[in-house]
This record gives C-alpha cells, structure tokens and sequence, in this order.
C-alpha cells in the first residue's frame, strides 16, 4: 500500500470486476469472460505511462453520470492531452471530496447517516494490457468484472484512509469492458493504462438503456445476512437478473415507512426520500420500495398512512418515474403482525397511481413446494448468523423471484404502458 501525492491520481478500470485482500501485494490469476486470464493484485506498481486524475462528474440527459479525468500533471506523455471518460454506476448523486490531497468521486446516499456508501460502479473500455485504478480507501471492498462476468468474489481493499492501486495486468491487448464495484467507503480517484493503446472510453450503452433503479429499504435490502453484502444479496442479485446496470441503494437497518432507528439515529424511508432524491439529487427512472418487517409494531392503518405519504411525495418529485413495492417477511408462515403491516403497505400502494407493480414476495414463497418448502421449513431460507435476516439461500431465492418479476414488469413498460398496477399481473 502507498500514500499517493495528487499527481500520482489514477482511476484504473479495465475489463475486470476486480477483488483485492489484504494491504499490499498478493496478486490472483482469474478467468475472464474472454478466456483471457488477468492478474489482479493491490500496490505492484505496474508499469503504466498514461496517468489521469481530478475526475470531474457530468450528469447526461439521461440523468446518468460519467467522469472526465484530466491527464496528470508528471504522469508521462502517453496520456496525452485527452481525458479518460468511466462511466459511473449507482451513485445516486454524487459525493466529492479529497483524501490525502487528491480528488475523489463517490455515492453520497447514505453518507448522512453512516459515512458509508452502498455498491457503485465504475466502467470503462479500453485495449490496454496493464490497468491499475486509484482509489482512496476508508475500509471498502471491490469486485471487478470483464464484460458481464464476474472475477473472483469481493474482497478488502486494503489499509483505511491509504489510496491503493487495484491492479489488472492481462496477457493480451484486446477491446474490453471492465468494471470496478466499489462498496462501503472507498472513492474513486483516477486511473493509470498501459501495455498497447493508452485510450481509454466510456462503454456504449444498449438501446434503450435501462432504467436507473434507486432502491430504498431496511436490512434486508442492505443485504443482512447474506455472504457479500452489496454483491450477492437480493437487491444486487434481482437487478443484475434484470439488466439493471445502473442501480443505487438507500437502506438502513432497522427503519420502514414509520419506523425509525433510534438507536442508531436512522430516519424512515421518507426522510430519506426528501433528502435524496429530485432536483439535482438523485432522479431515478424506476424505484423499489422494499419491507417493511419493522413496521409490524405498528397499526396496519398508520403503516397505510405512512406508505400513501411516501408514494405520494415520490409522485411530486419524481412524476415520471416508476414504483414498484415489495413487502418482506421474517419467517414462515407469515407472523400475523407483519401480514397486516403488509396489508397496510400493499392497500396504499394499489390505490396510488406511480405505483405499477406490488409483488407480494412472502405470498409468492409460501406458495412454492418443492425444494423451497423444504428450505422454508428446515429454516434454511434463514441465517444463522444475522437473526431475522435470510441466509444467502433466501437472498438467492428472494433475489431470484423478484429479478423475474422485474425482467417481466420492465418488458411491459418498455409497451408504453405505465399505468397503475400495470405489473401486478407479473406477481
């Protein structure tokens, strides 16, 4: 690991969904999606002459953002005069700042409450062989991608409050896609290529592009209780069955649409809604308003008030965007105060007029046998470790069922029809 001066900036993302361990050294040879077989490893100071740094964040008509990172100052000719563009995925809004000196770029989501960020990603394509990203480094974790397929699982970073070189060396040039997700508190900073061409570009996007989803929730869309928190858990797993690339999560543990986290000083899911999102915050295409098992202390008719009010100001802010509301439970059969929190939730949601689609995700489990009765009975869909969170199993099911539905629901909105309810059919 090493302390980088600001011209040392290097955002690296080259085509590899990239995972280190460790504060320094330790390198792992992984199969990409083009049988190519890159190094990934942490601070091996590859031999890389075009540096760029100070990303700048854009925001495009669509309401996506990029990042222009500047050639660096001291960072070699091979850069050039022209900048790199990445594209950047589930910021919800951005996050400036500098660590060490040295600009950054991050999600600001959740920074109110915790300090912390959720999953968000940075992609770019480019035929270099050697790809090291700069990232300034709080305690996060990464994985890397080449293409659509993953390499290896996440993995620390490294040392707080270091910058850290995420290298990926391959043996080959070739035109790539990678893409770095960063998760927890860990920010961008810039990116050094070489090995071939030093050109570096924003990857095209399919036509039409998905929509940006904003997801807001408790625990368990925050992902407790499952082995890779921001990777593997339901939210993560249904938006990558769904095509989802541009997706940012807003989730607390312990909070719903009425409840608060005292203890931890976490507001409900409205507070948050009129903190991040509309204006020049967040302007998602699709929301998905997920739980709530916290509410069940709660009278089914203040739940209904509460979610009506949520459903209502996101109507407001964000007319044309989608809602979609998915109710959890914390075990099966469905405990009698959380179906009725759940009534509460699903009745305001049908009678409001953003909302498209109520999957009704407990319902849906507790009507499947088979293997899935025999989980659900054995308890196997729970974690062992997180009380009242579902093991990795049921944020595999859970993630399974509602990526489905979603692919179904964003197939009929793609007709032009947004009209309310228009997806429940799908449940």
């Amino acid at each position: 690991m090493r302390r980088l001066p600001l011209t040392g900036a290097i955002l690296a993302v080259i085509a590899i969904y990239l995972v280190v361990s460790g504060c320094g050294g330790g390198s792992q040879t992984v199969q990409a999606a083009d049988r190519s077989a890159p190094v990934v490893s942490i601070d091996h100071h590859l031999d890389e002459p075009a540096t760029f740094g100070s990303p700048k964040v854009v925001r495009r008509p669509d309401g996506s953002f990029l990042a222009r990172l500047s050639p660096a100052a001291g960072g070699g000719s091979a850069a050039g005069d022209t900048p790199a563009e990445v594209t950047l995925g589930g910021l919800g809004f951005p996050r400036t700042g500098e660590g060490f000196g040295q600009p950054y770029v991050g999600p600001a989501i959740l920074s109110k409450w915790t300090g912390e960020n959720d999953t968000y990603t940075v992609s770019l394509t480019t035929s270099a062989r050697r790809v090291s990203a700069v990232v300034w480094n709080m305690g996060g974790r990464f994985q890397v991608r080449v293409g659509s397929t993953a390499v290896g699982v996440p993995k620390l970073i490294g040392t707080s409050n270091h910058h850290h070189d995420l290298d990926v060396t391959f043996p080959n040039s070739a035109r790539r896609t990678i893409t770095f997700a960063l998760a927890g508190p860990v920010f961008f900073s810039g990116l050094r290529v070489g090995g071939g061409s030093t050109r570096v570009s924003s990857p095209t996007t399919p036509d039409p592009p998905p929509p940006s989803t904003y997801w807001i929730g408790d625990s368990y869309v925050a992902g407790g209780g499952s082995t890779h928190p921001g990777f593997d858990d339901l939210v993560h797993l249904a938006s990558n069955q769904a095509g989802l690339t541009d997706v940012a999560v807003d989730a607390l543990g312990g909070t719903g649409y009425v409840r608060t986290n005292t203890a931890a000083n976490f507001p409900p899911y409205l507070t948050r809604a009129r903190d991040n999102l509309g204006g020049s915050r967040a302007r998602p295409q699709l929301i998905i308003v997920g739980g709530s098992i916290n509410d069940a202390v709660f009278s089914k008719a203040r739940v209904q008030r509460a979610a009506s009010a949520l459903y209502r100001y996101l109507a407001r802010v964000l007319p044309s965007a989608h809602v979609i509301v998915v109710p959890f439970a914390s075990s099966y059969p469905v405990p009698g105060a959380e179906l009725a929190a759940n009534a509460g939730i699903m009745a305001a949601a049908h009678a409001a007029p953003n909302v498209v689609g109520v999957l009704d995700l407990p319902e849906r489990v507790d009507a499947l046998s088979g293997a899935v009765a025999a989980k659900r009975r054995s308890g196997a869909l729970d974690s062992k470790t997180v009380q009242g969170h579902p093991s990795e199993a049921g944020h595999e099911l859970y993630g399974r069922i509602i990526g489905s539905y979603l692919v179904d629901c964003l197939r009929k909105l793609r007709s032009g029809d947004a009209s309310r309810g228009i997806c429940d059919q799908a449940s």
